[in-house]
């Protein structure tokens, strides 16, 4: 029993892997979609694939430091008044003002 259950997790990995394999060569080719195949593989293979675990950390940072890059945008900038974007103070400089 414990045979068998050994079996289908090493057969569920393994698809899950080609699966991703397949999907991320996909994603190079136009007329095969590579996303469904990615997510498919990761679901396959599992939360605890030590792959599927790095992709979900990695992403997990991604989004974390476009947060904080989209908060950090959105924060008043400290101008001259009249001045209200970076691009305005160049084209001020260029025009001797």
């Amino acid at each position: 029993m414990a045979r068998q259950g050994r079996l289908r997790a090493s057969l569920r990995s393994i698809g899950g892997v080609t699966l991703i394999g397949l999907g991320l060569l996909a994603t190079f080719i136009p007329i095969i979609p590579g996303i469904p195949l990615v997510i498919a593989g990761a679901a396959l293979a599992g939360p605890k694939h030590p792959l599927v675990r790095a992709a979900r950390e990695r992403l997990k940072r991604w989004r974390s430091r476009s947060t904080e890059r989209e908060e950090k945008d959105l924060e008043p900038e400290h101008s001259p008044p009249g001045l209200s974007r970076p691009h305005d103070r160049r084209k001020s400089k260029r025009l001797g003002g």
